[in-house]
């Protein structure tokens, strides 16, 4: 077979191995191993006793590896004929063009990368760059499993706080359920926030997280908790069994009409995936269908100015304490990074422009940031303008 090796492949120092391909009966025994020593989380594998470090220095390694990476600080190293480089960090990739460094800190250790467009990307199975810590979890605990979620699942259920030990949860949730999600706008920053009570008013979990994209809306905020809850309520049926019926409600009216419409996508069409939000939308239809005894409605907000908490059911309180946690998530964490979206695998694509991921008007957005640079030229050009004068 005639190929060309790529760039970043490690290198073998060793002799190199002419095996045969192994039958079936081999490849079936290798499986069988393979889940006697893992464990199944959320429809994927992890082993059952995580991989300890690396116990041998790098010079004495079988393979030669270009690439390393520190885990800690997210930092990409690359061994070159000049020496040792460091890659900045762009936002999913890393920079091709480094900087000359002394060495490689001790505890990075070694990685494959693909070439990008100017860039290079560390492989899928790292989870976007970031090394996830893999535990087994003990008796289904939920908040042990959710830092082991991908990437884009873990922001939005980083922050669940279980209300009542997990043993009386695990009882209460196979009863009727009340669920209020919220969300928050403050300038160019969104978050979210739900919360989870019975039919008798016991407070079971509360969540909240940031609304990640550039410029969000309240109507992708709203979207945001309502996606956060169904992952939520989704795996901990996969962990602890079926679920009772779930009543959701949301003050965005039009969010929820457009949630309700789960039917009219069963078949994506490539014109749909342009519309508003389309990611949160199309995982929200995507964890509906996993689920039974799903109901969404409307509900109208800040109930609280026109009667007292006391006095309000119990879903206007829910909805009242999911806006004011939704608030206070964003007062929390001010100099949180919103505008990049981790991209959610049902929609698998997305657009990044130098300030943050676009996830409405596509089109426009895109005309303007075409556009734009060519225009300031123009008019300060045109008028003797700085460029601090025309922004």
């Amino acid at each position: 077979m005639n190929g060309k090796r790529e760039e970043a492949t490690s290198k073998d120092k060793w002799q190199r191995v002419n095996q045969q391909k192994p039958d079936s009966a081999s490849w079936n025994l290798w499986k069988q191993f393979c889940k006697s020593i893992s464990t199944k989380v959320n429809n994927k594998w992890y082993l059952k006793e995580s991989l300890g470090r690396w116990i041998i220095q790098r010079e004495e390694m079988r393979r030669h590896w270009q690439f390393w990476y520190e885990v800690q600080n997210k930092e990409l190293y690359q061994i070159t004929e000049e020496g040792v480089k460091q890659h900045p960090r762009l936002w999913h990739d890393f920079d091709e063009d480094g900087q000359l460094v002394n060495q490689i800190p001790s505890t990075a250790i070694p990685i494959e990368v693909t070439k990008g467009q100017n860039t290079w990307r560390l492989q899928p199975h790292l989870n976007n760059g970031r090394i996830s810590e893999i535990v087994t979890p003990e008796g289904n605990n939920i908040q042990q499993i959710i830092p082991t979620l991908p990437r884009w699942q873990s922001e939005l259920l980083q922050n669940m706080t279980m209300q009542r030990p997990e043993e009386e949860i695990k009882e209460e949730i196979k009863q009727h359920l009340k669920i209020a999600s919220d969300g928050s706008v403050q300038g160019n920053r969104a978050s979210f926030a739900w919360t989870i009570a019975t039919a008798t008013g016991t407070r079971l979990a509360t969540g909240s997280g940031p609304a990640f994209g550039c410029k969000p809306t309240s109507y992708r905020a709203e979207a945001y908790g309502i996606l956060s809850v169904l992952q939520f309520m989704n795996l901990i049926s996969e962990q602890w069994g079926t679920i009772g019926t779930c009543h959701i409600v949301c003050d965005n009216e039009a969010l929820v009409k457009q949630l309700n419409k789960t039917n009219e996508y069963t078949k994506t069409q490539p014109n749909q995936t342009i519309i508003a939000e389309w990611d949160i939308l199309i995982e929200i239809w995507e964890t509906m269908a996993k689920m039974e005894n799903i109901r969404i409605q409307h509900i109208k907000g800040h109930s609280d100015e026109k009667q007292p908490y006391e006095k309000l059911t119990l879903l206007q309180q829910l909805n009242v304490d999911a806006d004011k946690m939704a608030d206070q998530y964003i007062q929390d964490n001010w100099n949180k990074e919103y505008r990049w979206v981790s991209m959610m695998p049902t929609s698998g694509v997305q657009f990044n422009l130098p300030n943050g991921t676009i996830t409405y008007q596509l089109k426009k957005q895109i005309k303007d940031a075409s556009t734009t640079k060519q225009h300031t030229e123009y008019l300060c050009k045109k008028f003797g303008w700085e460029h601090p004068t025309f922004d």
